[in-house]
């Protein structure tokens, strides 16, 4: 896999992570990546924020942070190991990382 460096690998997951964050401060952070030969394992934590001013002060309306930690082949994924449950301010929600890793998969080829 020398045609894909831990820093795009980082970047496609933080770009995909924070799609995920919600509010006007929602962001997430990749905290870990490690890749050994075509394996890929990473830690990623997600804040949902919204703040409001009302008048001069800046109120939280909330705030929830939640981490995803994941492993997958990035030739061979399986499916299973691409869908993340992640916990937002209004229950919870269901992603997959197939399209993220098929570009990275592609990257890699290249």
């Amino acid at each position: 896999m020398a045609n894909i460096s831990e820093v795009v690998v980082r970047e496609a997951l933080d770009r995909f992570f924070d799609s995920t964050a919600k509010g006007n401060e929602g962001h997430a952070d990749v905290e870990e990546v490690n890749i050994d030969g075509t394996m890929v394992s990473f830690k990623v934590q997600i804040v949902h924020k919204h703040t409001q001013r009302i008048l001069r002060n800046k109120i939280t309306v909330y705030s929830l942070t939640t981490h995803v930690e994941g492993k997958f082949d990035i030739l061979n994924p399986n499916e299973s190991d691409l869908v993340y449950n992640i916990e937002t301010p209004v229950g919870g929600m269901q992603v997959s990382l197939a399209d993220t890793v098929k570009v990275l998969a592609d990257l890699a080829k290249a």
